[in-house]
């Protein structure tokens, strides 16, 4: 009897453990069902593109500056996100760098960064429905599932294929705060990924940093005060996904910073710079002063007074000049509105706001230039960004121009003609003719 005892101990010890492990078998298990639901019409998708991969097509606008970038990538040189039309460019190439494995193995062709884009998809909502199962249960996994569904029912299937940075991230969005949630309750190693998604998603938009940051405190902070006490115990099982999860964030930032470091000015300077500017263009400030403009002042409102005064019988110049003054000063304006039962009064800050009117990158070895207005200053800011691209690009290596016209209003005739007279070596530029032929 003495010695079976320890070899029945054994046996039960042995007994648990199958036990343990066949509860954690059925638990993955049960977890495939809803993860196949929710990600169903996105793999859907994806199969579609797969079919799609291989076929050579033209991407045009914002979609080929995303395959140029993706080019460089392949090469080890993108150190920059998708670029923005107020200047900068998203915080980090996390998005590049996941096209371009896509973009080799089907032999660079367009119809590959589509594909890229809905295998993204694809992992955030199955990480979605797994992370809601693993920290809830299998209800919670379902009802994460019914969730995702409703993204194509309400906004169609079109989208999902679509390679662009605003597309791509708002699954990562929803992923991030999953993942987000999942730490907070206690899941350790969910911390890696977390940083991981969360990265993706702030440098593919830099809109959704307000949003990730908010999700980050709040799971540092309920962390903090769940291991407020003991805290010298409490702290250590997260040591390990900690240094885990600070590798993973320093590998994926290292490019973003190496930028920073290297450039004059660096992006990320750029990015800070133009969230606190208030009064350079397209400054945080400005866009915000812009948009309540635009909460009160309406298209059709009709100006009454300026200061008080009447505008009727006044000219125009006449109603201009009034309006002119001093840099931040206020100017009160009178407004009728088509409905409203008397006139508005809305007090304005007088400013100026200078405007470049090119805008230029060099992207694969191609320069890029955006005229934003036929302003005075065009042409001699568009010879100076040929001069610097051609400086800042190897000779014979410089593949050529691109001139970005889309959304220009228009402006001054004689700077459309200069623009173009750089581009052409002859033939008539503009002329004007009378309704008679001797005209």
């Amino acid at each position: 009897m003495h010695y079976g005892r320890p070899a029945e101990r054994c046996e039960v010890v042995l007994t648990v453990r199958e036990i343990k492990g066949a509860d954690a078998a059925r638990r993955w298990i049960w977890l495939i069902a809803p993860t196949v639901v929710g990600v169903l019409p996105f793999l859907v998708v994806t199969v579609v593109s797969l079919d799609n991969a291989g076929r050579t097509g033209v991407n045009r606008g914002d979609y080929a500056f995303i395959e140029l970038a993706t080019r460089s990538a392949l090469r080890g040189q993108a150190l920059l996100g998708p670029y923005s039309r107020f200047g900068w460019n998203h915080p980090g190439p996390a998005m590049f760098y996941w096209d371009a494995g896509f973009y080799r193995a089907f032999g660079q062709t367009a119809g590959s960064l589509g594909l890229a884009t809905t295998v993204m998809h694809t992992l955030m909502t199955a990480t979605v429905v797994i992370v809601a199962g693993i920290a809830s249960g299998r209800r919670a996994a379902w009802m994460a599932a019914a969730s995702l569904l409703t993204i194509p029912w309400l906004w169609g299937m079109g989208w999902i294929d679509g390679n662009w940075n605003p597309i791509l991230m708002l699954t990562a969005v929803i992923a991030t705060a999953f993942l987000a949630a999942g730490v907070l309750a206690g899941r350790r190693w969910m911390l890696v990924p977390l940083v991981a998604t969360a990265s993706f998603t702030v440098q593919t938009h830099v809109g959704t940093a307000p949003l990730v940051v908010l999700l980050a405190l709040t799971s540092v902070v309920g962390l903090a005060w769940s291991m407020r006490a003991p805290w010298r115990t409490a702290w250590r099982p997260w040591a390990a996904p900690g240094a885990a999860a600070i590798a993973v964030g320093s590998l994926l930032w290292a490019l973003p910073i190496y930028e920073q470091g290297t450039s004059e000015p660096g992006n990320l300077g750029e990015l800070v710079r133009f969230t606190r500017s208030l009064h350079g263009s397209h400054g945080f400030r400005e866009v915000l002063d812009k948009v309540a403009v635009q909460l009160t002042l309406s298209s059709g409102d009709l100006i009454a007074k300026i200061d008080g005064t009447e505008v009727t019988g006044m000219s125009l110049e006449e109603a201009v000049d009034k309006m002119r003054g001093e840099v931040n000063e206020p100017i009160k304006l009178t407004i009728l509105r088509k409905g409203a039962d008397k006139p508005l009064d809305f007090t304005i800050i007088r400013d100026v706001i200078k405007v470049k009117a090119v805008k230029y990158r060099v992207e694969n070895d191609v320069g890029y230039m955006k005229i934003t207005s036929f302003t005075e200053q065009a042409y001699g800011d568009l010879d100076e960004a040929i001069k610097k691209i051609e400086a800042e690009v190897p000779a014979g290596k410089l593949k050529g121009f691109i001139l970005d016209l889309r959304n220009n209003p228009g402006g001054l005739l004689d700077q459309a003609i200069s623009v173009s007279d750089a581009f052409l070596d002859r033939g008539e530029i503009v002329s004007t003719r009378g309704r008679n032929v001797e005209e």
